[in-house]
């Protein structure tokens, strides 16, 4: 099990929006070759639990789409991770959940082409909501994509449940 570490210590500070502002677009952030094709989606994990958004940016295509369950829901460009991080702030804030975690089970399901790979991510949001422990159980449909550089994603999409 993988977990995601959703910038909340940053949120907590205040700084979420600031770092979103800061965050370079994936096109100019340092490429790093992904060998296989779901291992962008593993990174994107691993560096939103460090904190690490520049990484975090680097992981998907010039020009990637996400779908997520806050408004506006639906980003998409070259600034659709910085817009994303930015919305997700403050929904948060808005919302009063701190301390949130994603953890990310192996893929359920999967189709992996020459240059382009869909996967079906189970996940378990857990986090505070307004200081009670709260969990969401959903899933992340991820769509990759590889070119010269390697692999990145090009899409992901955030189906969740009803929290308890």
């Amino acid at each position: 099990m993988r977990t995601l570490m959703i910038g909340f210590l940053l949120l907590a500070a205040g700084a979420l929006p600031a770092a979103a502002a800061t965050i370079p677009a994936p096109e100019t952030a340092a490429p790093v070759p992904a060998a296989s094709p779901l291992e962008p989606f593993d990174r994107f994990v691993d560096a939103l639990n460090k904190g690490d958004m520049e990484t975090a940016a680097a992981t998907f295509t010039a020009s990637p789409s996400m779908i997520d369950e806050f408004p506006s829901y639906y980003w998409q460009g070259a600034g659709a991770f910085s817009a994303w991080v930015a919305d997700f702030g403050a929904f948060s804030q808005a919302s009063g959940q701190t301390e949130g975690q994603m953890h990310t089970d192996a893929p359920s399901y999967s189709v992996v082409g020459e240059a382009s790979a869909y996967y079906v991510v189970p996940a378990h949001y857990i986090y505070k909501d307004h200081g009670k422990p709260a969990a969401e159980d959903g899933t992340f449909a991820v769509v990759t994509k590889r070119d010269e550089a390697g692999w990145k994603i090009a899409s992901w999409a955030w189906a969740g449940t009803t929290p308890k």
